[in-house]
């Protein structure tokens, strides 16, 4: 609201830190970590990310694909594709191959 002169209050005190602190071990102990890597003709990239699950870690490597491929085709590419594979440790998840095309239309 315009002028709305309210105060937040940011807690503060050993209270704070300490439900800051529980915070952080809870999702350390609830976060798994998994390594995502993309490969195509062009590149390589593989990074290691933190998720609750592996539907909610499949979902985020699936997108960084699309991301990479909005980029690639926002530059000229007409069409994209990237191998998507999903590990945790040494388990490989599985793969899915990413692919993303656009094409003009004529008005």
């Amino acid at each position: 609201m315009a002028g709305d002169t309210r105060r937040v209050e940011v807690p503060s005190g050993p209270n704070v830190v300490y439900r800051r602190a529980r915070v952080a071990l809870y999702r350390s102990r609830c976060m798994a970590t998994y390594r995502v890597s993309i490969v195509n003709e062009h590149f390589t990239s593989s990074e290691e990310q933190e998720s609750a699950d592996v539907v909610t870690a499949w979902q985020s490597a699936i997108g960084s694909a699309i991301a990479i491929a909005a980029d690639q085709v926002s530059h000229g590419n007409p069409f994209f594709g990237a191998e998507v594979t999903l590990e945790q440790g040494s388990k490989r998840i599985g793969r899915y191959v990413v692919s993303v095309a656009a094409a003009p239309l004529k008005d």
